[in-house]
């Protein structure tokens, strides 16, 4: 969805981020304070809170990472330049 864009990516992106963050842990006094509970995913007893949090920040960070596979850099600065 990254790849393509427009407004289906930018719903998911927003919908996923919500709930990523709403789910990671958040007790400063647990070990796994920042991480994501594996229990709470079908998939998960196989990698356990590892992969979990693995693929929880991969997806927090793709759009900050990398560029739209049919965009280049010339692309998005022009359009952050178009914005000002």
């Amino acid at each position: 969805m990254h790849n393509v864009g427009g407004k289906e990516w930018d719903q998911w992106n927003q919908n996923m981020r919500k709930i990523l963050v709403d789910s990671q842990v958040k007790d400063a006094d647990a070990c796994a304070n920042g991480s994501w509970d594996p229990t709470r995913d079908r998939w998960a007893s196989r990698g356990g809170r590892v992969m979990m949090t693995s693929l929880a920040a991969l997806t927090l960070e793709v759009h900050y990472r990398y560029l739209p596979a049919f965009k280049t850099d010339n692309d998005n600065k022009a359009a952050q330049e178009a914005k000002q």
